[in-house]
């Protein structure tokens, strides 16, 4: 009660100060081609229509009280558009305005969007050069960084301040930093303001795991390895096995989630780069003992050729077409493409590795998931009317208990609720809703490239197992038995707050180190650099060259800010 009429009060305050708003835009015009949304209904899962789908309603709408489940939208009384930046890749809509969610959205609130794109493999480099040049949208709708916001919002002043917002027009979002303080500590610059949105996320399909192919295991006649010296084993056979298959490896995968998923089976540490191994302190898993002799193992697959020689090379879209044709075995977490088509019995026969063992550790572990992290939506300083848009983003930070009009925080992942999925009547599992022809895609791919695939926001969390949903039910179930029994505390190193002269110190040398470090991982791998008692001792002399020791006094502070 206490929470929906704080939402109702500053839902009325809202309605008080914008009704007749004059329709000004955040690039201060209003786009003509977003003219005709004024007049489009935004339909309820019930097949009902939104009120205020017109100007001329919006005004009449505003004498009208609040509902309990969401309040008076649309937002403006006319089409507004803001210019917006995201990361994209070939597996996401071409126009983020064709994503079906997207359009329910904008008519619903009239809120409307003018996208530009930066390619995902290129992000980290574009973003830097338009933020350092001042060249920037209103919205930047993909995620800054920590230190991306230190330099440009603490020091800089680029960003908006969404606390100067969040009591007038974010009663969902105040009500989210009240239930979850974690929310509010993670998203909170040294100097308490707040440049950026976070995504609050649980459930049980979000895990990073390893996936294999378990009619590859029965055509073997093997086991599910426990060992990293089975699962080598089990890889050398597959490779004997399918010899004949043009273009197999044993294992497909993104780099990344090899370090994930293996790294941890070889000593005590479990998060690759900066983690907290269980003593408080902050160190540096990519230049120990432990990482050399994983490194050591996956230089010998590499070598033997049971992990693609592009693995450092091939974009997504490759690789997700290299798995579909069953050239592989093992999958590093895009198990969940392969729906009952790929499999000769019709019916999918994915499962999760749960952790390897080895020599070195007899625990079984993998990372947790990160529970917290950035999800972008930072404001430009200069942007007109972000009254609108903090009203726009606050539909996000709704439970999903109070959805409202198909709209919470699981809309950011799942789309509209009652439209593209819901709740089972026994309330203990959701579903989605797929057209008949999917266009040959799994459930999450289809929901990426049609419904809505431009990154979480809010509070995506569902506990419940999905159902009617196979290939998403195979990782729920999956994850609850091999993969979430394991998971060890994460150390949100990236999310530490700094000083100024910390920052500065540290932007000048993780980029360094960081280059430095994958570089020599990849020639260390693929045996460009050898591995040996000489390179090793170079390499982590050239660690502390670059200055490591400082860097780990630097995330020390910030960690120790981030337990206080």
């Amino acid at each position: 009660m206490k929470k929906t009429l704080a939402i109702l009060c500053a839902l009325a305050l809202f309605v008080a100060l914008f009704a007749g708003c004059s329709g000004s835009s955040g690039s201060a015009t209003t786009a003509a081609t977003t003219a005709a949304a004024t007049t489009a209904a935004a339909t309820t899962a019930a097949g009902t229509t939104a009120a205020g789908t017109t100007a001329a309603d919006t005004t009449a709408a505003a004498t009208t009280a609040p509902s309990a489940e969401g309040g008076l939208y649309p937002i403006s009384s006319e089409p507004v558009t803001y210019t917006a930046l995201a990361a994209s890749s070939s597996s996401m809509a071409d126009d983020w305005n064709d994503y079906t969610a997207m359009k329910y959205w904008s008519e619903y609130t009239n809120v409307y969007f003018d996208w530009q794109y930066i390619s995902n493999t290129d992000w980290e480099t574009q973003i830097n050069l338009k933020l350092a040049g001042d060249d920037l949208t209103e919205v930047i709708w993909s995620a800054l960084t920590t230190a991306q916001l230190q330099t440009y919002g603490s020091e800089g002043g680029y960003f908006l301040n969404y606390m100067n917002y969040v009591d007038e027009y974010m009663p969902n979002m105040a009500a989210a930093f009240a239930d979850h303080p974690e929310i509010k500590s993670f998203a909170t610059m040294m100097n308490g303001e707040v440049y950026q949105l976070v995504q609050y996320i649980w459930t049980y399909t979000m895990a990073n795991p390893m996936y294999y192919r378990n009619d590859h295991l029965t055509a073997l006649g093997a086991e599910v390895p426990s060992t990293v010296t089975e699962f080598y084993d089990l890889l050398t056979a597959a490779k004997e096995h399918y010899a004949d298959l043009e273009g197999y490896y044993p294992l497909q995968s993104a780099m990344s989630y090899i370090h994930h998923n293996l790294f941890p089976a070889f000593g005590d540490a479990y998060q690759v780069g900066f983690g907290d191994n269980g003593d408080g302190k902050v160190s540096y898993n990519s230049g120990s003992d432990q990482w050399r002799l994983y490194l050591e193992y996956v230089a010998k697959l590499y070598q033997e050729g049971l992990i693609d020689k592009e693995i450092f090379t091939q974009d997504t879209a490759t690789l997700n077409a290299k798995i579909k044709e069953g050239l592989c075995s093992f999958i590093g977490n895009n198990g969940t493409q392969l729906t009952a088509d790929y499999y000769e019995s019709g019916t999918i026969e994915t499962k999760i590795l749960p952790p390897l063992v080895s020599d070195y550790t007899s625990e079984q572990k993998v990372l947790g998931i990160a529970t917290v992290s950035w999800a972008g939506r930072s404001i430009s300083a200069d942007c007109k009317n972000p009254e609108l848009l903090a009203r726009y983003f606050d539909m996000f930070f709704t439970d999903t208990a109070d959805a409202f009009d198909g709209i919470c925080g699981l809309s950011s992942w799942l789309g509209i609720k009652g439209v593209d999925w819901d709740i089972a009547d026994n309330g203990e599992n959701y579903f989605r809703i797929l057209p008949e022809d999917t266009k040959g895609l799994s459930e999450e791919e289809y929901k990426n490239k049609y419904v809505y695939g431009g990154g979480y926001v809010g509070l995506v969390v569902l506990d419940l197992f999905p159902i009617n949903n196979p290939t998403q039910e195979m990782k729920a179930y999956e994850s609850a038995e091999s993969y979430y029994p394991y998971m060890k505390t994460r150390l949100y190193d990236s999310a530490f707050k700094y000083t100024d002269d910390e920052n500065a110190e540290l932007a000048s040398m993780i980029t360094d180190l960081n280059t430095y470090v994958d570089t020599s991982t990849a020639q260390f791998i693929t045996g460009v650099t050898p591995l040996n008692d000489d390179t090793w001792a170079d390499y982590q002399a050239t660690l502390e060259k670059m200055n490591l020791s400082r860097i780990l006094e630097i995330k020390q502070a910030g960690y120790d800010r981030w337990n206080g």
